[in-house]
C-alpha cells in the first residue's frame, strides 16, 4: 500500500475555553481535517488500517511523541486509490490532556505546534522517509487570555461535575471571568492554579 498526498484543511486550529468569550469563533474553526490517499500497489486485493498520529512540535508540557488520534480500515481491489479522512478538534480532552495516567492538567497552550502524520511507521520529528507522510505545522490558537487552570477548573466546577454549580449558578462565564481576573497562587501569575482543579 502506498500513502501520498497528505493535506490538511487549515494550520491554524482555534480553541475555545469554557466561559471564554470569542464571540467571532465558528465551529468549523474548531476543526482540523486531515486526509490521504491510499493505493493498493499489490497484486492482490486487500484491507489496509490506515493511522493518524500527531506529534508535539512545541508545548510546554510534552507527551507521548507519537498519539494516536483517528484510525480506519479500507479495503482495496489491486489499482484501487482511496482517499481516507480524518478530523481532529481541540475540543477533544484526549488532544488536551498529558497523557493516558494524568486527565486531570490539560496542557493546551496558546501558540503551541504539530504535525499530523499518516501511517504505522511514521515519525513526523525526523526529517527522512516520513516527510511526505506528514502534514505541515498546525498552530493551536486558544487566544491571549487563556489560562489553562481556568479553563479546566471551569469545565469540572459548571457543567461536567457540578462541583461549583450552586456557587456559580451553573455559569461558565462566571467562573471564567471570576477565575482569569483573580491574582496567582504560588508560582502562577493569573488564575486560580491548579490546586483549584481537584473538588
Amino acid at each position: 500500500f502506498e500513502y501520498t498526498n497528505v493535506q490538511v484543511s487549515t494550520t491554524k486550529l482555534q480553541y475555545k475555553a469554557v466561559g471564554q468569550d470569542r464571540p467571532n469563533l465558528k465551529d468549523e474553526d474548531k476543526k482540523l481535517s486531515v486526509t490521504v490517499n491510499v493505493k493498493n500497489t499489490g497484486s492482490l486485493a486487500g484491507s489496509e488500517t490506515v493511522l493518524f498520529f500527531t506529534f508535539d512540535e512545541s508545548r510546554h508540557v510534552t507527551p507521548e511523541h507519537k498519539r494516536l488520534r483517528y484510525f480506519d480500515k479500507i479495503y482495496l481491489e489491486p489499482g484501487e486509490v482511496q482517499t481516507v479522512t480524518a478530523t481532529i478538534s481541540a475540543d477533544d480532552a484526549n488532544f488536551q490532556s498529558i497523557g493516558p495516567h494524568d486527565d486531570s492538567h490539560p496542557v493546551l497552550q496558546n501558540g503551541m505546534t504539530f504535525r499530523v502524520g499518516v501511517g504505522a511507521n511514521v515519525d513526523c520529528r525526523t526529517n527522512g522517509n516520513s516527510k511526505n507522510l506528514c502534514s505541515e505545522p498546525i498552530t493551536i490558537d486558544t487566544g491571549d487570555d487563556y489560562i489553562a487552570a481556568c479553563d479546566w477548573a471551569c469545565k469540572l466546577w459548571t457543567k461536567e461535575s457540578k462541583c461549583g454549580a450552586q456557587f456559580f449558578n451553573n455559569s461558565p462565564q462566571k467562573c471564567w471571568n471570576m477565575c482569569t481576573t483573580s491574582s496567582g497562587i504560588g508560582d502562577e501569575s493569573k488564575g486560580w492554579g491548579w490546586n483549584y482543579v481537584n473538588c
